[in-house]
């Protein structure tokens, strides 16, 4: 795919960006944006099985983000999505996603955090957690389908606890290091934004000096804990002046 996939006809159905819809306190935050999704398939297929895949649907697919759903299959957060329903029946869920994959495809699955899904394999886990690491190995294996345009992406922190038959299935492996001092410098400009202060160059060059081992997220949390400084102290003050 190459830049922004524009709308198509009947492709009026996108690939959400995020997977959950909680709020924030009102005092430190906004509320999150509401999720309209429906399933607006008229197929005649199994009840169960509709069933199944209008749940994964829900889970991925909502109104006007970035990606058009005929170009993109994705799942945002796999370890939610997969074991929030159908207790036991996980691996169904497993199924589906690339039944839907394949539907339509050119196709990306995209499974974050894979390592909670997919660990080494141990004496406690849970006979659901071994299904659905079972199902994911036939799945990616592809045995009696076509698993041609349907690509399988995962990320991790720690690909050293995935199980070893579930690396093998992930043939080609990229390391994303931590940003260098320019690209912190950079996260710290763009996590600020258009908020006023007195930083300049110099001083954006110095923060990217002074966090080295700082990831992304480690970096917007500590812009968003500075922005919220002077909302604390007028939440603690007691005497105002006007000005």
């Amino acid at each position: 795919m190459h830049g922004v996939p524009q709308p198509r006809g009947e492709d009026q159905k996108y690939i959400s960006g995020q997977s959950t819809n909680k709020k924030k306190p009102v005092k430190e935050g906004g509320e999150g944006g509401k999720k309209d999704s429906k399933d607006d398939s008229d197929s005649d297929e199994d009840p169960e099985k509709k069933k199944m895949l209008s749940k994964v649907e829900d889970s991925i697919v909502m109104e006007k983000p970035n990606v058009k759903w005929s170009d993109v299959a994705g799942l945002h957060t796999a370890k939610e999505s997969l074991k929030e329903a159908w207790l036991g029946e996980s691996e169904k869920l497993v199924k589906s996603l690339f039944e839907l994959a394949r539907e339509h495809k050119p196709s990306i699955i995209f499974i974050d955090e894979v390592d909670s899904l997919c660990g080494s394999r141990s004496e406690n886990e849970s006979e659901s957690a071994r299904r659905i690491k079972t199902e994911f190995l036939v799945q990616m294996q592809g045995v009696g389908v076509d698993n041609d345009g349907v690509l399988v992406l995962g990320a991790t922190n720690i690909p050293w606890t995935l199980d070893s038959a579930i690396r093998r299935r992930f043939e080609k492996r990229i390391y994303i290091p931590l940003p260098d001092e320019q690209a912190r410098a950079f996260m710290f400009k763009m996590h600020l934004g258009n908020t006023r202060s007195e930083l300049n160059e110099k001083d954006y060059r110095d923060l990217g000096a002074r966090t080295e081992g700082y990831s992304g997220a480690d970096i917007s949390i500590v812009v968003r804990e500075a922005l919220m400084q002077p909302v604390r102290k007028v939440q603690t003050a007691t005497h105002f002046r006007k000005v």
